[in-house]
């Protein structure tokens, strides 16, 4: 550690404000508008956040790949990216980028590797310092002194690439299984699609889903009985809000339940309830994937387990519930203000055409496979996460290096 200086953030970098931008131009024009969407809690980049823009703006709000962004607040706790960082990807090169309101692009002024103040604004400590420095209630929000007045032990170079080479070594295999993941997933929906959606299903009759499943509620839990324990609630904090089960949504959980809301891996559930108004989870299925220490696992009163109870199989279930048409019937049958919530009803009368049984058999022989491929890819990811998780903040104080983390491995 004696070659470890410590230093604040403010003297290596610089923070700008994004560009407030006018909606009329979104949508339109070859620039490309980063809002906080493109910002993840545990990816690099989210590509779906970048819009196209048509309108102009001054150089002092333009990116270029292998820069940094962050997200300046954050509107619900289903969505942790307050000051989380994002790296601008290699193959935006040759567009204009540029950085919207809402996030802050860091203006590297020092010999500080940029990819290694990306692993410093996920470590544990800068977080901590957000979450204390933050302001805000329903919105959470943080300035840029706040970000610029971060304390930290700063490595020399060979020490930051070699930290960055382990760490991103780690983030390319696990995007490498969610580029897989995703290719799976498409593949089935486009089956799903071809089989249900464009086809000529003039002769299928109109049914409603409570007809074909068991829609079990979960249970309404109190405060109180959120304790330490070996068993966990599923909650709307496990379904990502770009699709896919997280595992940093449990609760732990000391409460009473019904047996019927325990779920397992491969169970298929539903968000019932959503936090922001965007209604970013309404409605969204997910199965459950858990690589948790947890001995039980319950579903939350916001989430709904649906257990068919006919030849619709879950993998037929789960695509049918990802259809846009599912998603905004939710979205037209929820209430509420702050929180969104669809009725007790709303579930069991959704319409949609019956697919003959053997559809349905040959759609799953297909699909099933591809679904316990993701889900093995899950766990993978999972495992890998918690892995690169458990190494940042030690490789970012010093109190691990990578020499002795080789010996280490030499050893065992």
């Amino acid at each position: 550690m004696t070659k470890w200086s410590k230093i604040k953030l403010g003297d290596v970098i610089t923070i700008k404000g994004g560009f407030s931008y006018k909606g009329s131009y979104i949508g339109s024009g070859s620039s490309l508008l980063l809002g906080m969407g493109c910002v993840s809690n545990n990816q690099r980049f989210l590509k779906t956040g970048a819009r196209l823009y048509s309108g102009e703006c001054s150089s002092t709000h333009l990116a270029s790949p292998g820069e940094i962004v962050i997200a300046t607040r954050q509107q619900s706790d289903n969505m942790p990216i307050l000051g989380f960082p994002a790296i601008i990807p290699k193959d935006f090169s040759g567009k204009t980028i540029i950085v919207g309101t809402n996030l802050y692009k860091v203006v590297n002024t020092s010999n500080v590797k940029n990819n290694f103040l990306y692993w410093l604004l996920k470590s544990p400590s800068y977080q901590a310092h957000i979450l204390a420095c933050s302001k805000g209630t329903t919105v959470r929000m943080i300035t840029k002194d706040a970000i610029e007045s971060f304390e930290f032990f700063c490595p020399p170079s060979s020490e930051q690439d070699a930290i960055c080479e382990l760490l991103d070594a780690l983030d390319s295999k696990i995007e490498l299984l969610r580029r897989n993941s995703r290719t799976l997933e498409t593949m089935a929906e486009s089956l799903y699609k071809q089989q249900f959606v464009n086809c000529n299903n003039k002769d299928w009759k109109i049914k409603q889903l409570g007809d074909y499943v068991h829609l079990v509620s979960g249970y309404s839990y109190r405060s109180a009985d959120l304790q330490p324990s070996t068993d966990a609630l599923v909650t709307l904090k496990n379904f990502d809000r770009n699709g896919g089960f997280k595992q940093d949504g449990f609760k732990e959980y000391i409460g009473r339940y019904k047996e019927e809301q325990l779920v397992v891996n491969g169970d298929l559930i539903v968000a019932h309830t959503d936090l922001t108004q965007e209604a970013e989870v309404l409605g969204n299925p997910a199965i459950v994937i858990s690589t948790t220490k947890y001995r039980k696992l319950i579903i939350s009163t916001d989430l709904v387990k649906l257990i068919p109870t006919s030849y619709l199989s879950k993998s037929y279930l789960y695509f049918l519930l990802k259809s846009d048409d599912f998603k905004h019937y939710c979205i037209g049958a929820s209430n509420g203000t702050t929180v969104l919530h669809l009725s007790k009803t709303a579930l069991p009368k959704y319409e949609f055409c019956l697919p003959p049984e053997s559809l349905v058999k040959d759609f799953t022989s297909i699909v099933e496979p591809m679904l316990n491929k993701l889900t093995q890819n899950e766990i993978q990811i999972a495992n890998l996460e918690k892995l690169r998780d458990s190494l940042l903040p030690k490789l970012m104080t010093g109190a691990l290096t990578i020499k002795t983390l080789e010996d280490e491995l030499v050893c065992s």
